[in-house]
């Protein structure tokens, strides 16, 4: 029995050890991730404790701190950028020491169209269109995401919504191409004009392009027929 006591009271140490186990030195973390810190493994009783966070660029809104004066505090990281994370600690003498670390914060945004899109053109007169179906998917950063497109001549703006809690999203856009039955082929390349998760983070590559096509039908003549 004195046995299996020791032996959970072993797993126990084992499994609260890991579940608290801390990193030190610089960072690198992801747009729109959280953090806890502290000031090694256990705060001395009687101390105080204060936390800042500093970019080294000028950057507004590019975290959120919470309990900054407790000895644990935590940092959501909603901007890229390099910053400075300090604790100092007071004791009741007001005696003071402090530690910093730095803190990059990598912009992990992406934003890409579908694949081509090609259908054939719907049967009508020429010069009446037919309605072809886009779409982007993004990744990263806060939802929701605001995206402009254009056709070269118009452009259209839409929100992405994050799709569960996958840290993805996809929506729709639509444009009209013209018909010209026994014709070429109607074609138009889709652009980004802006995209910006809702921190107005903008992702480093926004130089996907989508075609949308649609294939003329052919210029079938009128049935004719004779008495035979």
């Amino acid at each position: 029995m004195k046995k299996t006591a020791l032996l959970v009271s072993i797993l126990m140490t084992l499994l609260v050890g890991a579940s608290y186990a801390q990193s030190t030195g610089p960072q690198t973390v992801d747009v729109n991730t959280k953090y806890s810190y502290q000031p090694g493994a256990a705060a001395t009783t009687g101390n105080t404790y204060l936390w800042t966070v500093t970019p080294t660029t000028s950057i507004t809104d590019g975290f959120t701190l919470t309990n900054n004066d407790k000895f644990q505090a935590q940092i959501l990281w909603k901007k890229p950028g390099i910053y400075t994370v300090k604790v100092t600690e007071k004791t009741g003498v007001n005696c003071t020491n402090y530690k910093e670390i730095t803190v990059t914060v990598d912009n992990n945004l992406t934003i890409n169209f579908d694949v081509a899109v090609a259908t054939c053109a719907d049967a009508g007169l020429s010069g009446s269109t037919t309605t072809v179906d886009g779409g982007v998917t993004v990744s990263g950063g806060t939802f929701p995401w605001n995206v402009t497109v254009t056709d070269g001549t118009t452009q259209k703006s839409f929100t992405v919504t994050e799709s569960g809690t996958t840290g993805t999203g996809t929506n729709s856009f639509s444009y009209d191409l013209t018909n010209n039955p026994g014709g070429a082929d109607a074609v138009k390349t889709i652009s980004i004009v802006s995209a910006t998760d809702a921190n107005g983070v903008t992702p480093p590559d926004v130089s996907s392009t989508q075609e949308l096509r649609i294939h003329q039908i052919p210029n079938t003549s009128e049935i004719q027929y004779q008495a035979l």
